[in-house]
């Protein structure tokens, strides 16, 4: 059987207030979807906070989630990074973007999030996952 503390986020304030709002409870991802999982790093946005995942799920980011995903690449709107629980590295700023870019690499790793960290996501990397969607769109 599968353990539930794979799908369970919690968000930390390092050394801060707890983030009002923000997901005290956990937040189960096969219960949800990247557009929910970004609604929740938006409002549990503040200096210091992370979203920290237990283990990654499989084939959680779908196939009809990346027109949006697409979509938000350039945003700059401020958000929690998300790390693997076992991550050493925790990341103290994130974008809507470079969320974006971490959950379609989610994608095309087939788990999700598909590394230790989504940290600081280089330009070069969101300039390859466009070349890699305009040449799936053919």
């Amino acid at each position: 059987m599968e353990s539930r503390i794979a799908a369970l986020i919690v968000c930390c304030s390092f050394g801060l207030a707890p983030v009002a709002g923000a997901v005290d409870a956990g937040f189960d991802l096969r219960g949800s979807d990247p557009s929910k999982l970004l609604d929740v790093l938006v409002h549990g946005n503040s200096r210091g906070a992370v979203v920290t995942i237990g283990e990654p799920v499989k084939n959680w980011v779908q196939e009809k989630d990346l027109p949006k995903l697409i979509l938000l690449l350039d945003s700059p709107v401020p958000c929690a990074p998300v790390v693997l629980a076992r991550s050493s590295f925790l990341p103290e700023v994130s974008s809507i973007g470079e969320q974006a870019a971490f959950l379609i690499l989610g994608f095309r790793a087939g788990k999700y999030p598909p590394d230790l960290h989504s940290g600081r996501m280089p330009p070069d990397v969101k300039d390859e996952i466009r070349a890699w969607w305009a040449a799936r769109k053919r």
